[in-house]
This record gives structure tokens, C-alpha cells and sequence, in this order.
């Protein structure tokens, strides 16, 4: 007999391990499960009768009650000293996410240089969703942090006054509830601020006139000490940039 006992009770879905059998005959293995309130029950019994390493599962029989400690009983196929029962790697199964209380996982960014001129930011991501997960997301500036809800992406927000410069940027998943396979994950991140360089996307807050300096080729030469505005929709084949030499 073998016997495991978990750090703190959690809930569990059962228990696997390998077993083999040494000689001949049949052999068997069950999981006794003892749990939280003082109870105890047996799992069914699994039987193996060759010598190679056979993977086993032992569904637990009270999945609502918090397991504290297992036991792993064992028959050899006989009363014979050449007869054995070989049993390696037990594994516990947890409950699928029943078994933390908050479990989200993050992902977290260190931000650009945010300029004290900038009013508004911009979170985007592209991500794997499911129904029922969650995305969502939170700024830091060292001790401050505000917190902003999956329908705040791709949107300008207003700076929070509590937040002078964020630094961080971290990422939330929590996936679909009550799945083996969770699928939500996030392959890209996009941060922006409402810089007037920033690109003309059309979405609330964004800035509705593009910086340049100087003017034309065609014009005289000026100093360049002030940021000059136009609408996106103004082009102009001559204007560009210029190379100019420092007094």
C-alpha cells in the first residue's frame, strides 16, 4: 500500500498511475480516497495481467467533498513469491479550476515612455476566444493600478488621474468554466497613446490631423521649432522630408 497526502484538501476528479504485474495471473489495483469531513470510499478496482506498464484511471466516487489524503491498495496475482504487482507515477486530478479560488492567469508588458502631453491610451488585442471566457486588463504606475473591463479594448481612455506615468501593462484570461480544454489564448498586444503621430483609424478620441515640419521643397527654409498640422485627407506631393544642415 501506498499513501499520498495532499498539502491542503482539494477536490478531485480521480487518480491515475501504471501498473504491471511480475509472473503470472491477474492482478489487482483500487484508490482509497479520504476526504475532508472524516469519510472514506473506495475507488473501482482495475486488473492487469501483463508485465508491460499499463496506464489505469480511478475516477474519485464523491467529487464534491475536498480530498485530504489517498491509498493506493494492491492484490498480486497470487500467493506465490514470483508474483507481484508493479505500480509507478500516481497522479492526482484536479477538479478542472474548482480547485483555486481566482484562476486567471496574466501576462504583463513594461509600456513605452508615456509623455506627460498624452490625454488618452489605446489596449488592443488578437486572441483565441471561447464562450464564457474572460479577457480584460490593468495598468500600473509603480503602487497605482486601475483596472478595466474586456469591453474597454480598442477604445481611447482617458488617463486616470491617480496614474501619472503607467509603466505596466498586464493581460487577463480566465477560460470558459468547467473545461478540459480551455482554448482562449492572446498571440498579440498593441498599446497607443493619442499622440498626434498616432495612426487615423477612425475610432473615438483619435486625432484628426497628422504633425509635419517645415513646409514644401518649394519654400523657404524655416526653423524648426513648432509642430505644424494638416487634415489626413490634405496630401501634397511635394511636401516631405527634408535634410538640413545645423548652423
Amino acid at each position: 500500500m501506498k499513501e499520498i497526502t495532499l498539502p491542503e484538501a482539494e477536490f478531485l476528479e480521480g487518480v491515475m498511475n501504471l501498473i504491471k504485474i511480475g509472473g503470472t495471473g491477474t492482478a489487482y489495483c483500487k484508490i482509497k480516497y479520504f476526504y475532508e469531513d472524516g469519510t472514506d470510499q473506495f475507488s473501482s478496482e482495475n486488473s492487469i495481467t501483463t508485465s508491460t506498464y499499463t496506464p489505469k484511471w480511478y475516477a474519485n466516487p464523491s467529487t464534491a467533498k475536498k480530498v485530504q489524503k489517498i491509498e493506493v491498495w494492491g492484490k498480486a496475482p497470487g500467493y506465490l513469491t514470483s508474483q507481484y504487482l508493479y505500480e509507478k507515477r500516481t497522479s492526482i486530478v484536479r477538479v478542472p479550476y474548482y480547485h483555486m479560488s481566482d484562476p486567471p492567469s496574466y501576462i504583463s508588458f513594461r509600456i513605452p515612455q508615456y509623455e506627460e502631453t498624452d490625454t488618452h491610451f489605446k489596449v488592443k488585442v488578437d486572441a483565441v476566444r471561447e464562450s464564457g471566457d474572460a479577457i480584460w486588463f490593468e495598468i500600473f504606475d509603480g503602487e497605482s493600478n486601475q483596472t478595466y473591463a474586456g469591453t474597454e479594448f480598442e477604445k481611447f481612455l482617458p488617463m486616470p488621474s491617480h496614474i501619472q506615468k503607467p509603466d505596466k501593462l498586464r493581460i487577463y484570461m480566465r477560460p470558459a468554466p468547467q473545461t478540459n480544454d480551455p482554448q482562449t489564448a492572446i498571440s498579440a498586444v498593441y498599446w497607443t497613446t493619442n499622440d498626434p503621430k498616432s495612426v487615423f483609424d477612425g475610432w473615438p478620441g483619435a486625432p484628426t490631423s497628422r504633425v509635419y515640419r517645415g513646409e514644401d521643397y518649394t519654400q523657404a527654409v524655416k526653423e524648426v521649432r513648432t509642430r505644424s498640422f494638416v487634415a489626413p485627407v490634405n496630401t501634397s506631393d511635394k511636401r516631405g522630408f527634408r535634410l538640413v544642415q545645423r548652423p
